[in-house]
């Protein structure tokens, strides 16, 4: 199975999802076969907004619930895909989230992050899986980077770009707000007060909450994400 790429209008950043199955690899990870996943990020192949001198910005919600055990591997190379398709003046945060959620790498320059490791030993499966507090922890991240996020000078002609949120779940909560309309809701209040931010999401495992998981990518404040 393959995605296309897609990119919203607003965005300065181009999302590329590719995922195939491949037998008997990792037993554990569901039988006899496992998703391998591939995110590519890219600046979009034509530009529908002035390119400006701020670097892009991506944060990464992880789901590390006791649903996602089987995922964890595979979640793990999400992270470092994304991780390595980044420009060297890109800027990626990561949240892992399960009944609460934690700020794995505040947001951080790519050129500056000297080893990744770290952030990925905090990827391991834990209890219930809170999609409110990732949500409030990725609003605080933001928040936390406000000033580096300013918009540009009035007469340099140019926006600021949307930061890039990017759910990594199966979308399926079970603590915290668990509606799907709050919870789009709750998304598009965080995203606002971060404003301008794309949400894009991919779902993980093969009973993940493909309506949730859609929902939310449309909770952006700027343009409409992609599931």
């Amino acid at each position: 199975m393959a995605v296309p790429s897609t990119y919203a209008e607003d965005s300065l950043l181009e999302v590329q999802m590719d995922a195939c199955y491949v037998a008997h690899a990792f037993e554990g990870l569901g039988g006899n076969a496992i998703p391998l996943m591939c995110i590519g990020v890219q600046p979009p192949q034509r530009s529908l907004v002035p390119i400006g001198p701020f670097p892009r910005r991506v944060v990464l919600l992880c789901d590390v619930s006791y649903s996602m055990r089987k995922q964890i591997k595979v979640l793990r190379a999400t992270v470092m895909q994304v991780h390595k398709e980044l420009a060297v003046d890109d800027f990626l945060g990561v949240v892992v989230f399960s009944s609460r959620a934690t700020v794995a790498l505040p947001l951080t320059q790519k050129k500056s992050i000297a080893d990744l490791e770290p952030c990925l030993r905090r990827i391991n499966s834990s209890d219930g899986t809170n999609i409110e507090a990732a949500l409030h922890a990725a609003r605080g991240l933001i928040e936390a980077d406000r000033s580096k996020v300013e918009a540009a000078p009035a007469d340099a002609g140019v926006g600021v770009p949307p930061t890039v949120w990017l759910l990594l779940s199966d979308g399926e909560p079970t603590c915290g707000e668990t509606h799907q309309d709050k919870l789009v809701e709750l998304a598009h209040t965080a995203a606002q007060k971060c404003h301008p931010v794309v949400i894009h999401s991919l779902g993980f495992g093969h009973h993940h909450d493909v309506s949730m998981m859609c929902a939310l990518a449309s909770a952006g404040s700027a343009a409409l994400g992609s599931y």
